[in-house]
């Protein structure tokens, strides 16, 4: 193990925030209320008012803030503008101070690559071969956050350098400066930590989190936890990000807070209150759900629109919160478990063609299904609301694949070669189940002049009708809803 930070003892301003803090090797999480001088401790940690685990040797430490915006340009511009400049890799992957009012730029993401590229060509040989080195260890750490992305590089015979790209879920090339602003962010300092393993002992890093949605927090702190054991080294970080309140990640952190005296205490525990107001905007989630009733957070609209008309169908007064997407789902879920008060909250997401990661809790519901509307393409349902033969519903259903069978199958490349061949006798609902419904059931839709409303409606009421709610939408989902009767007070129909 490499030298780290074991203790320090705070002095700030005018004894606000004094005592002692213990740290462990690896990563160590600072968390807490806005005010409550987070910041300031991880500038303390950088004077000499602290001890290190061996006091004979050298800490080497880099202090790091993502609130400075990497810069996004164009991979040449960066290239012809740090040759010109005559950019070493020592000139940028620098011990950086951090201060609260002006935080300095730090390499991007197409800094990073020119420089490591041209310290590898310094003895000479292939360049090409150097080149792909580079995009090889760039993208062992690319893969460790976005699993489905790929740096692409590629000699450009032309200028005889490197063009880079970014290839995304293996169909989209993303040039540097079409990167997002939290893409771009968490790449470039997941690269600059990278680059820094063999010059730093200690990174000190604020709010990491800053331009990221919850699942990209989450995938950034097992990269932070899974690099300090494998490099050995250790990490301090401040941040409000709830993942803090997961298992993995809640012992490793200790939280600051105002006391009754008005002073900052240091605890490695919060009451429940703390937790509420340093969750921040899952709080403000909370808050919409209401959780005196029971709560359905769903990732889209067409989960919303069921699940109400579900709700009203077995008169249940529950409250539906859109969170765009399965990642916010399973972050919100992992959350609950740390918070007594969502007892009475639900978590549903699509299929796709997955397994249900939370299998044993009944709040967890995972379609059976691709998505929600793959369930609302049972033909024998929309047979008897149309009352027209089912031959002539799969007739629908298959002009509508031939149709859109670009977006349909490019999830779905195992069916694609078949649909040459395809006739209305193989539209089992075994079958239709794995394709992306959501596409289907718009054009559907405009095919029997049926609006999204209406016609959900009609369609839970003729499963109600005919006893088949269970086998039509997910048995999880149908039992959770009934679950819920007892709680609001309601009765079923």
């Amino acid at each position: 193990m490499t030298n780290y930070i074991e203790l320090a003892n705070f002095n700030i301003q005018g004894g606000i925030l004094s005592g002692e803090m213990k740290f462990q090797s690896g990563l160590n999480i600072i968390s807490g209320e806005n005010g409550t001088l987070k910041t300031k401790a991880l500038q303390a940690l950088k004077s000499e008012q602290v001890k290190f685990f061996d006091p004979s040797q050298p800490c080497r430490r880099q202090a790091i803030s993502p609130k400075r915006n990497a810069q996004r340009r164009a991979f040449r511009q960066i290239y012809e503008q740090s040759r010109r400049n005559n950019i070493k890799i020592e000139s940028i992957i620098n011990e950086r101070n951090i201060n609260d009012a002006a935080f300095e730029e730090y390499p991007a993401l197409g800094d990073l690559f020119y420089v490591v590229y041209e310290e590898l060509c310094k003895d000479g040989g292939n360049q090409i071969e150097k080149m792909a080195h580079t995009a090889s260890e760039f993208n062992e750490v690319i893969h460790r956050i976005f699993p489905h992305y790929e740096l692409i590089a590629e000699w450009n015979t032309t200028t005889g350098s490197p063009d880079i790209d970014l290839l995304k879920h293996n169909n989209v090339r993303v040039p540097l400066e079409g990167l997002s602003l939290g893409e771009q962010e968490i790449l470039s300092l997941a690269i600059n930590i990278y680059a820094s393993r063999d010059r730093y002992d200690v990174f000190l890093i604020d709010e990491p989190e800053v331009h990221l949605n919850w699942h990209l927090e989450e995938k950034f702190f097992e990269f932070f936890d899974d690099y300090c054991m494998q490099y050995h080294r250790q990490m301090i970080i401040v941040t409000h990000s709830r993942v803090i309140f997961s298992r993995r990640f809640f012992s490793k952190t200790q939280f600051f807070y105002w006391n009754e005296s008005g002073r900052v205490s240091i605890s490695d525990d919060v009451t429940s209150e703390q937790r509420r107001r340093i969750a921040g905007d899952a709080i403000e989630i909370i808050r919409l759900g209401e959780f005196d009733r029971p709560t359905f957070f769903v990732e889209d609209d067409c989960q919303a629109r069921v699940v109400n008309a579900l709700c009203d169908h077995f008169n249940i007064d529950a409250s539906v919160v859109e969170c765009g997407n399965k990642s916010n789902i399973r972050s919100l879920y992992k959350y609950s478990l740390t918070d007594s008060q969502w007892t009475n909250s639900y978590f549903l997401e699509d299929g796709d063609n997955e397994g249900n990661p939370f299998p044993n809790d009944p709040r967890f519901v995972h379609l059976t299904k691709y998505c929600m509307e793959s369930h609302l393409l049972n033909v024998p349902t929309i047979s008897g609301i149309l009352r027209r033969p089912e031959i002539e519903i799969r007739n629908i259903i298959l002009n509508t694949i031939h149709e859109s069978r670009e977006q349909i199958f490019r999830k779905n490349k195992f069916f694609e070669f078949l649909l040459d061949h395809l006739h209305e006798e193989h539209l089992t609902q075994e079958n239709l189940a794995k394709l992306d419904g959501s596409v289907i059931f718009d054009d559907l839709l405009s095919a029997i002049d049926k609006d999204r409303d209406s016609f959900v409606g009609e369609y839970i009421a003729h499963c109600a009708a005919n006893n088949t709610l269970e086998n039509v939408f997910s048995e999880h989902l149908i039992t959770a809803i009934r679950g819920c009767v007892v709680s609001s007070g309601g009765e079923s129909s």
